[in-house]
């Protein structure tokens, strides 16, 4: 499901596409098959906020802290995975460098929630 609202931000788009693609990478990563991915984009005060929901397993609130450490992977890919582990850890420092925010919100068993925003008025856009 995508949501149809439209704004303009300034920001990179080489690295804020790379940051929105590893976040969906994740998401599909992460929904069993005939799962549901939702991508919706809000205005919240003076930020636009791009959230990415998986209708799948979510994190573990313990889990939560470390999911942006470098080389960090959930407990359930840990064997046999093909994966780098360095995704969501570049998309947090590319996020940091270009000013804009990276988090995300899980229930267990439920859902995970990344949301990036960018700020509207004082974009913090720095040279990479």
């Amino acid at each position: 499901m995508l949501d149809k609202d439209n704004y303009i931000v300034l920001t990179d788009d080489k690295w804020s596409g790379y940051i929105i693609s590893q976040l969906l990478s994740n998401a599909v990563k992460h929904t069993p098959t005939g799962g549901t991915i939702n991508i919706s984009v809000s205005k919240i005060d003076e930020k636009i906020k791009v959230a990415i929901k998986n209708l799948g397993k979510g994190i573990k609130s313990a889990n939560l802290v470390n999911i942006f450490n470098r080389g960090y992977t959930s407990e359930d890919f840990r064997s046999g995975s093909s994966s780098t582990r360095y995704g969501l850890y570049l998309s947090k420092k590319l996020a940091d460098k270009l000013g804009h925010e990276l988090y995300v919100t899980s229930e267990y068993g439920e859902y995970a929630e990344f949301h990036l925003l960018f700020n509207i008025k004082n974009n913090g856009v720095t040279k990479m």
